[in-house]
């Protein structure tokens, strides 16, 4: 019973909500417009309704296609980041590795000065 009283409240409180904010001439104006759009465009499409599907298909097809991009970027992203983990790790193991080391020794620094 509690559940009843609860949305009967919700609703009592919405209508009176709705009916409160009809009492500003600009909120009552805007509201005229829409219904009067709404309408219009109601009665448009149910004289022409291969109109609206062929509205509905066109949209359909651009969330398709931008489902589509977002999932081949997503892709080539998940690839590039472990495309630069594996650069990461190798660089750091050539790093650790004393053996990598590259020796520069003194007369090669001397020609490359010389030389510039």
């Amino acid at each position: 019973m509690g559940k009843s009283l609860f949305w009967k409240g919700v609703v009592l409180g919405a209508v009176a909500g709705g009916a409160l904010t009809m009492l500003d001439r600009d909120t009552r104006e805007n509201a005229k417009s829409k219904c009067r759009e709404t309408t219009e465009s109601a009665k448009y499409y149910i004289k022409n309704p291969d109109e609206a599907v062929q509205q509905v298909k066109g949209v359909s097809l651009k969330v398709r296609t931008a489902a589509q991009q977002i999932g081949e970027d997503v892709a080539f992203l998940t690839t590039t980041i472990e495309d630069i983990k594996t650069k990461a790790i190798e660089t750091r193991e050539a790093l650790n590795d004393p053996k990598s080391e590259v020796e520069v020794s003194e007369a090669t620094l001397e020609g490359n000065v010389r030389n510039n």
